[in-house]
């Protein structure tokens, strides 16, 4: 914890609030208390601030446990998408269910649909699209046999396309 201490330049309340959230988490799921706290450190290093990090610390937790990733790569890769998605801690649970449904009904997993959100996140929410649509349209050129990247790329050229056009994505794809 005074790693995370460090890093975030916590008070002492807000590392009372975090050891709390640590020692709950940990207790619930099959993490460790040093898995738990290294994925609210990695949190902090992503300039989330201490009651963001609480209320992400069970959603990682319970995403990294499903998808038997490491907590602070499980950490890193969820704060990534909600940042592109401009979404709130909030709502974490639901994007990390969402995570987990597309790793699981696709040829993709958390690496693969992290990678390809490298290229598209951002362009994708721009042209409204959510995370979940983003995530299945990604799922959907997984099965077809397109890597990580090439299926961001293609993608991001797909939505610039539209957006050259003037014409909403869903319209341009019909």
């Amino acid at each position: 914890l005074a790693d995370v201490a460090a890093v975030a330049g916590l008070t002492t309340e807000e590392m009372n609030k975090l050891e709390n959230a640590a020692l709950k988490v940990a207790g619930s799921t099959s993490l460790t208390a040093i898995e738990v706290v290294a994925l609210q450190k990695e949190l902090a290093k992503l300039g989330v601030n201490p009651d963001d990090i609480v209320n992400l610390t069970k959603p990682v937790a319970l995403l990294s446990q499903a998808l038997g990733e490491s907590g602070d790569a499980t950490a890193a890769t969820l704060q990534k998408i909600q940042n592109q998605f401009r979404l709130t801690s909030e709502e974490a649970t639901r994007t990390a269910n969402e995570l987990v449904g597309a790793v699981n009904s696709s040829a993709l997993n958390m690496n693969d649909l992290a990678t390809g959100l490298q290229y598209v996140g951002p362009l994708a929410k721009q042209a409204g699209l959510s995370f979940k649509e983003t995530a299945s349209f990604l799922g959907v050129l997984a099965d077809n046999g397109f890597r990580a990247s090439r299926a961001g790329t293609g993608f991001r050229a797909i939505l610039v396309e539209a957006a050259k056009q003037g014409v909403p994505f869903n319209e341009f794809m019909e």
